[in-house]
């Protein structure tokens, strides 16, 4: 019975400090800041930070308990799209933080098209997504 409770402390405690460094790695990022500053909608930022926050608890606890979720083909392509989505973002912010836009703009002479290339980023995650779920 005790082994039980320490199993569970010690795969929660890991799980939650695993969902704060992704948090504090998006945080830092600025993804959702960059979000709401694109779409105009910065006065719900807190609002976005508070779905970010109950998504990843979500997330962990769906990890650890390895929770079975019936969805449809239709439920599994939303989830997928938003994963995909939510994947383009990051990288976008995450890029333009780094500097590495630019950079990667002038070797690869690409002048149009950039939100196609990020496009496809996020449909590609999308697509992995819904093989994924799909498992």
């Amino acid at each position: 019975m005790i082994k039980n409770v320490v199993l569970i402390i010690a795969g929660f405690s890991g799980g939650a400090m695993i969902a704060a460094a992704i948090f504090a790695i998006i945080v830092s990022v600025r993804v959702i800041n960059r979000a709401a500053y694109i779409t105009k909608t910065q006065k719900f930022i807190r609002a976005y930070e508070e779905c970010a926050i109950w998504g990843v608890i979500f997330a962990n606890i769906v990890f650890i308990f390895d929770v079975s979720l019936p969805l449809n083909a239709v439920a599994v392509g939303a989830v997928a799209f938003f994963m995909g989505t939510f994947t383009g973002v990051f990288l976008a912010s995450l890029a333009e933080t780094l500097k590495v836009m630019p950079i990667g703009l002038r070797r690869s002479k690409l002048t149009m098209g950039l939100g196609i290339v990020i496009l496809i980023l996020a449909l590609g995650k999308m697509c992995g997504g819904f093989i994924g779920l799909n498992n």
